[in-house]
């Protein structure tokens, strides 16, 4: 579905999300609807204009203990 690596660090997980080419409407739309907040990949682009197949985690607020690593 989805390939990443662990950070060495940080509260960000950068996910590509395999076969979908913009994830803008999946994380705005669908997500927002179903209460997940995630941040699409376009938003960290240099022109966020383009298409991305990317989404951008935060796990800031999780305990190690909630974390699925």
């Amino acid at each position: 579905l989805a390939e990443f690596e662990v950070p060495s660090g940080g509260f960000f997980l950068w996910l590509k999300v395999n076969d979908i080419k913009d994830t803008w409407s999946m994380v705005m739309k669908n997500g927002v609807k179903h209460g997940v907040l995630l941040a699409p990949g376009a938003a960290f682009m240099a022109d966020p204009s383009k298409p991305c197949n990317a989404i951008r985690a935060s796990f800031a607020k999780a305990s190690y203990e909630e974390m699925e690593l």
